[in-house]
This record gives C-alpha cells, sequence and structure tokens, in this order.
C-alpha cells in the first residue's frame, strides 16, 4: 500500500534529483573553444576578445596541451608593463562562485620579472570593476584592477613543461558581468610568447541553494504528517 508519506518522500526525492542535475549542468564550462582548436593555426582564436597591447595574440600549433592547438600570447615589442590578454564575458550575478583554470606553457625559462596568469574579473551594469565578495582558490588583486588570480608562469617555473592553474571566487553585490581572462603580462627587457590551453570556466553549484530545495520538500512532508 503506497501512503502519504511514502509519496511525499518520493516527491521529495525527485527534488534532490532535480536539485542534482541543475547541480551537474551547472558543472559544464563557459567558455567557447578554449582548446583552440575550431580554427587553422595560426589565427585569431574564435570566440575570444583580443587585447593585443603592441603585442602578437595567435593559435599555434607548435605547442599543444591538448589536442593539435594552444594559443600564443607574445608581449616582444609591447614594451614594460603592457599586457597583451585575451577574454570572455558573461551575465553573472551577486553570490555565484566561478572557477577557472587552464594550462599554461614557456618553451624557454622566462628570463625576466614578466610573467602569465589566469584572472576572473567582476563588473558593474556601468563597467567598473568590483572586489570579488571571496577569493577562494589564488590570490586577490588590488584595485583598481580588482579580481582573482591564479598562480603565476614565471621565471621559476620549468621550461617544456605544461603548468596547471586555476583561481575560483564569488561575485559581490551589484555584479552584472563577470570576465574571464588569459595574459601576458610584461615586466622587462627579455619577454616572450607563453602559450595557455585547455582553459575552462565553471559556475559552481551552492550548497545553499541545494539546502534550499530540501528544506522545502521537508516543510511539504510536514505540513502532511
Amino acid at each position: 500500500m503506497i501512503t502519504t508519506r511514502t509519496r511525499v518522500m518520493a516527491g521529495l526525492a525527485c527534488v534532490v534529483g532535480i536539485a542534482l542535475a541543475t547541480a551537474t549542468t551547472s558543472m559544464a564550462s563557459l567558455i567557447a573553444n578554449g582548446s583552440f582548436e575550431d580554427e587553422v593555426a595560426p589565427g585569431n582564436p574564435t570566440g575570444w576578445t583580443l587585447n593585443i597591447a603592441g603585442g602578437t595574440i595567435q593559435t599555434s600549433d607548435l605547442y599543444a596541451q591538448s589536442g593539435l592547438q594552444s594559443l600564443a600570447i607574445d608581449s616582444t615589442g609591447a614594451g614594460a608593463w603592457s599586457v597583451p590578454n585575451t577574454f570572455q564575458s558573461f551575465a553573472a550575478s551577486e553570490g555565484q562562485v566561478f572557477n577557472l583554470s587552464g594550462y599554461m606553457f614557456t618553451p624557454t625559462v622566462i628570463a625576466d620579472a614578466s610573467f602569465g596568469i589566469f584572472k576572473i574579473e567582476f563588473t558593474d551594469s556601468v563597467g567598473t570593476i568590483l572586489a570579488p565578495a571571496a577569493v577562494t582558490i589564488g590570490t586577490s588583486a588590488p584595485g583598481p584592477f580588482f579580481g582573482a588570480e591564479s598562480a603565476q608562469l614565471n621565471a621559476g617555473s620549468p621550461a617544456n613543461t605544461w603548468i596547471f592553474a586555476e583561481t575560483e571566487a564569488e561575485a559581490p553585490a551589484n555584479t552584472a558581468s563577470v570576465f574571464f581572462y588569459a595574459l601576458n603580462v610584461n615586466q622587462g627587457a627579455a619577454p616572450g610568447a607563453m602559450y595557455f590551453d585547455s582553459i575552462a570556466a565553471v559556475p559552481e553549484p551552492t550548497s545553499l541553494a541545494l539546502l534550499g530545495l530540501g528544506l522545502l520538500g521537508l516543510k511539504g512532508f510536514r505540513r502532511r504528517k
């Protein structure tokens, strides 16, 4: 015999199932062409906005962490403190948590203070950069260029080795957009190309949302007892 309690428990299980399915869906990467395989190298990577800043940014088939190609960001000729970079942006809101990860590579040891990083940046509706509410992986960048930054590819990194790096941050109040960057920061006289590959940006499922769904189910159960 199917009792009211059994029906409610089945309904609660359904709610939990929907929550888990939603969480799983949210784990898909937002980034388009994160492995830079969508065009023949050398070329401009589709899906990405390029800020060349005096350097060069092109897909490359010289090195690859996965597939056949990667992205080469070269600050040669850009001048000290130039920052050639590429990014993708998406709508976002307060409380959302994003994880940005990928691989970086240098064919020769970096000879100066230049470095490569991945960075998450939040902005409001008029484009003002906002400090993250929290940075749970990586480091928090100071203003005016607030954000969450991964570990660096720098002079201490080994050559000819793909380095995994990631950062994770929570969107603050008034967030309207989130930006995901790959950057080559020129800080010396001997810059060169840095290579980036397998970039993914994942919106993390919030345990608070799952807890809320569970409480709704329990509330319905109590009312039927």
